[in-house]
């Protein structure tokens, strides 16, 4: 049984902003730690390399951490601009206003923001780091996942995001459907399907 997690809050936030009508912006967030393992001059590095920027691609990072000087200073050197909007209790706020949560992480604990983003309605791209992201995405079915850790590879998929808005919405449909399996309700019911079965299991004996 997988450890539930309160999603409420990012359900309550999907709104009409969330059905990829704006052809002509897409919005990037990144939320969590800005920490060495995040590698998160990736996503900088992806929105040069995939020719959006300005009015056609705007960046957030929501959250603080020992890397935001460095990220700063890359930002400004390729010619990002990237809104740091550094440390808020109201993450599904800003998720609202997003379209595609990336995270490019050497390795994840589990993977809980990607999660909380799709529950807000947003499509994932995320690299196949060590536990939790290539599950909660389904190996490609309900995210994009990056097999290779590259720039490169995540700009074409930002690319693609940007000028097919039908692949921008099924993937937010696609994340929506799967964040029900990581919340909480879900985690009572498996506990309760074990304790059924195991109350089963013990009157046949």
């Amino acid at each position: 049984v997988r450890n539930g997690i309160p999603l409420d809050d990012f359900y309550s936030v999907r709104s009409s902003s969330h059905d990829g009508s704006d052809p002509n912006n897409l919005r990037v967030i990144y939320h969590g730690r800005l920490a060495p393992q995040k590698q998160l001059s990736h996503i900088i590095d992806a929105v040069h390399l995939s020719g959006l920027s300005g009015t056609s691609c705007a960046v957030q990072f929501v959250g603080d951490g020992p890397e935001e000087s460095k990220l700063r200073e890359r930002a400004m050197a390729v010619g990002i601009a990237v809104d740091f909007t550094g440390w808020t209790a109201d993450v599904a706020a800003a998720l609202d206003s997003s379209d595609v949560m990336v995270l490019t992480s050497r390795y994840e604990g589990f993977g809980t923001s990607l999660v909380e983003a799709m529950a807000a309605g947003l499509a994932v791209c995320t690299y196949d780091a060590p536990s939790g992201p290539r599950e909660i995405a389904g190996n490609g079915r309900f995210g994009i996942v990056a097999y290779e850790h590259s720039p490169r590879v995540v700009s074409q998929v930002l690319a693609l995001l940007h000028a097919d808005r039908q692949v921008l919405v099924h993937f937010r449909q696609e994340a929506v459907l799967r964040s029900a399996d990581f919340a909480e309700e879900s985690m009572l019911e498996g506990y309760r399907s074990m304790i059924s079965a195991a109350a089963s299991r013990t009157r046949r004996r």
